[in-house]
């Protein structure tokens, strides 16, 4: 990962066993895919009830390039809260569970993305030469040599924030008033 793991407790004790769990349970997710970036687990206790602890929560943030944080949590439900004893293992365990099926459906659609512009005759080949991140917008090279205008919004495989000049990419472009725009583009993925 590019950023170091965050992990936080609230109103729950700290303990080596969980951070621990976290920390393995992280390293998982770090395999399944590699453009990880950052990952926030949060571990709280929410409420007490009257004769027990409710079980904690655990909310997992993560960061992957060309795509919004994706966040997932395991939240006690009712039953949980009035029939079993509070066990933090098992809710690390649940919200990872979940992270892990998370990154895995987000792989096949990013690489569904890719294959899709590779293959079919969506696009074509090109090459990022300017960013203006402040301002939502970059230009690439056409095929033919010339600039294309494309917006944040349309990046459909990639991440915007983090694209540089020489970037390949594919692209689909439409015709407006204003002239030729890319509508739909695909960042070929460096390997990095």
């Amino acid at each position: 990962m590019q950023t170091a793991l965050d992990i936080s407790y609230h109103n729950i004790a700290k303990s080596q066993a969980a951070e621990n769990a976290n920390r393995a349970r992280v390293a998982v997710l770090e395999k399944i895919d590699r453009r990880l970036s950052s990952c926030r687990v949060r571990v709280a206790r929410r409420a007490y009830h009257v004769n027990q602890l409710i079980p904690p929560a655990v909310r997992i943030e993560l960061r992957i390039p060309g795509l919004e944080s994706v966040v997932v949590s395991h939240e006690p439900d009712e039953n949980a809260q009035s029939y079993r004893s509070p066990d933090l293992q098992e809710a690390i365990d649940s919200a990872f569970t979940l992270a892990e099926q998370s990154l895995r459906d987000l792989k096949i659609i990013h690489a569904t993305n890719l294959d899709i512009a590779e293959r079919a005759d969506l696009g074509f080949l090109g090459e990022v030469c300017e960013v203006y991140p402040l301002q939502d917008f970059g230009y690439l090279v056409r095929h033919d040599g010339s600039r294309l205008y494309f917006h944040r919004d349309a990046i459909v495989a990639g991440d915007f924030d983090y694209l540089v000049s020489g970037a390949q990419a594919f692209y689909v472009e439409d015709n407006t008033a204003d002239g030729p725009i890319a509508v739909k583009v695909w960042v070929r993925q460096t390997g990095h």
